[in-house]
């Protein structure tokens, strides 16, 4: 999992780079960073699963 992840994120940068070096505008960026991220967030449920929705959080003294 580790390396799938670092290599999609290394690709993605690159990516990134290529598009603002190519003159693309703020807002396309955006779109494409957040499209990336939802690749990388299917990446992750797919091998660890769900995160729960809400979770109990207690403190023991």
């Amino acid at each position: 999992m580790n390396k799938m992840l670092s290599r999609k994120l290394r690709e993605n940068a690159h990516d990134l780079r290529k598009k603002s070096t190519e003159g693309s505008s703020n807002d396309d960026l955006s779109k494409l960073k957040n499209h990336m991220i939802e690749e990388i967030f299917k990446m992750l449920t797919m091998h660890l699963g769900t995160p729960p929705e809400t979770f109990d959080w207690q403190v023991t003294r």
